[in-house]
């Protein structure tokens, strides 16, 4: 038996370090990924925003139509959006969205040249272009729309992507985009007209078809922007069971068309563009301003103002701060990853006990009971690990156990038969 035993930890130790190793490199994903979903579809009703635990990170930085009078012109024009940005550099965000699309026509007036430079000290910037589209299950096209040259290969293509993509809405025309002296070297995502009320939950795509690629939302740019994650490292699930995986635990449940659905955020954190104006005369921020603004959050600029109309700057502001509000989804580390894989190596190491059906049986209760905890684990904490390597060690301990395990004799059996009875 012990003989048995120190062999069988020999074949597990080995078996465990090699898919330890294809498992860095990515060779089991796939399971591990349909087996996260499968633990997702399950626990969708946890994913909703908790009061308490709303996110701070998302500041929006208001030009309310309401102080129009206070601007240069209306909409703002480029001076002022350049000392506004002069203004945000203090406070070093982590990522600038501009939701209003910066183009003032053709001729372009003085002070283009000026944004462009102003955006220039951010360490990200997502620029808005504002879309129309189709949405329905339609043919992927195979070239960009005709008013939409300009911006040809100005999108990343987003690769990781399971179902259908024809499920996405379909870009049908450009109707604004940011000056092109302003946009060169700047991240751009899309963007859509608010559609619905304040009082009915906000439908945002995540990524919408694009000529020929899959290309992100002005949200998901941010979003994408702010975890520092590379869309090759992302996931993103059309069709039932629809989510988003980004990175640092943001899991984002979807509709099926790949659209998230939320409500406003009455307690979002805003600060009013005027405040900035005043140069080097005052300092028209106040202390709560400086305070919402903090350090490395998500700030949003756009045109807003005070009637329950949405704007695209409230509702990317609001649905940011959802999507930031969200429980997050965490795979254990290392250290507690190999832990469990030790538990299952010791309860395979319980089953040489048995030999044959016995072996076999016991072993699919072990896994049977692994996949349970595994469960009721996420359901509660939200905490997975990737089943492969510890399934592996105990389906690889059942197999020895069903051909070297003890084997009991016939005349030990009836012994022990006798002495029950005695």
């Amino acid at each position: 038996m012990i003989l048995r035993t120190v062999i069988l930890l020999v074949i597990l130790g080995a078996l465990g370090f090699q898919l330890d190793r294809e498992q860095r490199d990515g060779r089991f994903q796939q399971a591990d990924d349909l087996f996260l979903d499968f633990l997702l579809a399950n626990a969708r009703d946890r994913f909703v925003v908790d009061p308490a635990q709303h996110t701070d990170q998302v500041v929006l930085v208001r030009m309310r139509e309401e102080d129009k009078a206070e601007y240069g012109a209306w909409p703002p024009p480029p001076i002022d959006w350049q000392m506004i940005l002069k203004g945000l550099v203090p406070f070093e965000p982590a990522v600038i969205v501009i939701a209003t699309p910066l183009t003032w026509g053709q001729p372009p007036p003085d002070f283009v040249a000026d944004v462009g430079g102003a955006l220039l000290p951010f360490t990200s910037v997502v620029l808005g272009v504002e879309a129309r589209v189709e949405m329905g299950a339609t043919r992927m096209a195979s070239a960009v729309e005709p008013d939409a040259i300009a911006l040809d290969g100005a999108f990343p293509n987003i690769t990781r992507i399971e179902g259908d993509p024809a499920l996405l809405p379909r870009i049908s025309r450009i109707t604004a985009q940011p000056d092109e002296i302003i946009r060169r070297q700047m991240e751009l995502g899309f963007t859509t007209p608010p559609t619905t009320s304040a009082n009915e939950p906000f439908a945002m795509p995540l990524a919408f078809r694009h000529g020929g690629i899959i290309a992100p939302s002005l949200m998901l740019q941010a979003l994408s922007h702010y975890v520092r994650a590379p869309y090759s490292a992302q996931r993103l699930r059309i069709g039932p069971g629809a989510g988003a995986h980004l990175g640092r635990g943001i899991y984002l449940p979807l509709s099926d068309s790949g659209q998230l659905v939320f409500k406003a955020q009455p307690d979002l954190k805003a600060v009013n563009a005027l405040n900035f104006m005043t140069g080097d005369l005052a300092d028209g921020l106040s202390a709560a301003d400086k305070e919402n603004l903090g350090r490395d959050k998500i700030i949003v600029v756009g045109i807003d103002h005070d009637t329950a109309q949405p704007t695209s700057a409230r509702v990317h502001a609001a649905a940011l701060a959802h999507a930031l509000s969200l429980p997050r989804v965490h795979a254990i580390g290392l250290v507690p990853r190999w832990l469990i894989c030790g538990i299952a190596a010791v309860g395979g190491c319980l089953l040489l006990r048995h030999r044959g059906g016995k072996a076999m049986r016991a072993g699919l209760i072990l896994i049977f009971a692994a996949l349970v905890i595994s469960y009721l684990t996420f359901q509660s904490q939200l905490v997975w690990f990737p089943p492969t390597v510890p399934a592996a060690i105990l389906a690889a301990s059942t197999l020895f156990a069903m051909v070297f395990g003890v084997k009991r004799a016939a005349g030990d059996r009836t012994a022990a038969s006798v002495g029950r009875i005695g």
